[in-house]
């Protein structure tokens, strides 16, 4: 019988328990959810050929399990939850699971092969995940995986869409993960000869994690979810690449709407030449070319509807394929690795909307901070890092640091292709109830 992680695993903070002192009769002051410290983060690594892994954390944790998705067995040179630590997994799907409060543990995977580079953070636990500008066609096809973290089977439901509007597709309902199990359902076989697809994943049952394989006619990507519908979202920041990109947005109601994007530079706001007015039909995905000169310079979309819509960008260049998706604004720390599969950090483009400090800090494998940058990001602008300030040799992650909550970041490595990451926040910390005894109110 396959073993699997031993306890179910979270990104989900313990009770916080806080005991005060109430004088009988007094009122107390009503409070919201507080931060409480992470204890326990689990991910997944999908594998593939010539696949490696990158782990690290923002503090050391207490303890790692490590093990393959096939036979359950521990990788014995990813254990060590004080270090950031790397190695080639072929094939293997990892499944992580890391304990130690506030360690904030966080893992990436890549691989080289043939001219094209695929990187992605490893996904952690989803309730709903959203992947945009999928395909089920002979030529551009892409494939969900889904990773069971915990000793309970995991159950999810699946929904398409496409330009004509809702596709029926076919057992996307209660789909199955056994315990430990790593699952690859193919859009070809779900909703064939579909050369444009959205993907919503709801999790009904379990824990379970989601990411999507792709494989197009220009090159191979892994794609993360991107965040929930919404009528204001940001995409990027999008590096400088003067070639083909295509905004891809999704409104799964029953209502047309319009969406205006505007875009954020290094010179601030402006809104691109056709892209004023995107009209998106209800139930549907839209996609528009973005104009030429967009690429020439780090840019990031921040897009406005009168519908709740999600979205990505995809770059295409000669061999490879480069996306992102929408993501929310965030504060605390990130990390990234300085090489993910034999392929170096090329660019980090930091954004806001409002304006951000920033705070870099590139660090060695137990945590030593090797170099420092500060940044003041204007609102409305996309500034690009000067990487050779921050990379210096000793330096295996970058920590990325943002007390405003007004950030957004993209890393990008390239040899032998290109692929950007969205970075996101560690689990550090999460909300949990504000929860005090005390006598009750007369």
């Amino acid at each position: 019988m396959r073993r699997a992680l031993t306890a179910v695993p979270v990104l989900v903070a313990l009770l916080l328990a806080t005991l005060v002192a109430v004088v009988p009769g007094g009122e107390r002051e009503p409070r919201g959810p507080v931060d409480v410290p992470v204890e326990v983060t689990s991910y997944a690594c999908p594998g593939g050929p010539g696949r490696s892994v990158v782990l690290g954390q923002v503090e050391p944790g207490d303890e790692a399990q490590v093990v393959r998705g096939d036979d359950a067995e521990p990788v014995e040179e990813l254990l060590d939850p004080r270090v950031a630590r790397s190695a080639d997994t072929g094939r293997a799907d990892l499944l992580v699971r890391q304990s130690g409060a506030g360690s904030g543990a966080v893992g990436h995977t890549g691989a080289r092969r043939g001219g094209t580079l695929v990187v992605q953070r490893c996904p952690g636990i989803v309730d709903e995940a959203w992947f945009v500008d999928l395909a089920s066609t002979s030529s551009h096809d892409s494939v969900l995986v889904l990773s069971n973290l915990s000793a309970a089977t995991a159950v999810v439901d699946l929904a398409l869409w496409g330009p004509d509007g809702e596709v029926e597709g076919v057992g996307t309902s209660g789909v199955v993960v056994e315990p430990g199990e790593v699952r690859r359902l193919p859009m070809t076989e779900l909703a064939a000869g579909e050369e444009t697809l959205a993907l919503r994943v709801d999790r009904e049952r379990g824990a379970v994690a989601a990411v999507v394989e792709d494989t197009a006619p220009r090159g191979r990507e892994l794609l993360a979810a991107a965040r929930v519908p919404g009528r204001s979202l940001g995409i990027g920041p999008l590096p400088a690449a003067g070639e083909d990109r295509v905004l891809t947005l999704v409104n799964p109601t029953d209502t047309s709407g319009r969406a205006r994007v505007d875009a954020l530079g290094p010179d601030g706001l402006f809104v691109p030449e056709g892209l004023d007015e995107i009209e998106l039909p209800s139930g549907s995905v839209t996609s528009v070319a973005l104009p030429e000169g967009l690429g020439e310079e780090p840019v990031s979309l921040a897009i406005d509807s009168d519908v709740p819509v999600t979205g990505a960008v995809r770059t295409a260049g000669s061999g490879d394929v480069d996306v992102v998706g929408a993501a929310d604004a965030w504060s605390g720390d990130a990390l990234v690795p300085s090489t993910v599969a034999g392929a170096p950090l090329s660019d980090l483009v930091v954004a806001s909307v409002d304006g951000a400090a920033v705070t870099l800090q590139g660090r060695s494998g137990d945590g030593e901070v090797l170099a420092t940058q500060e940044l003041d990001v204007a609102g409305g602008t996309s500034v690009e890092v000067a990487l050779e300030e921050l990379v210096v040799d000793g330096v295996v992650e970058v920590l990325v640091r943002s007390p405003d909550g007004l950030l957004a970041a993209t890393a990008t490595f390239s040899r032998d292709g290109r692929a950007s990451v969205s970075v996101l926040p560690a689990p550090v910390t999460a909300l949990g109830p504000d929860v005090r005894w005390g006598r009750p109110r007369q």
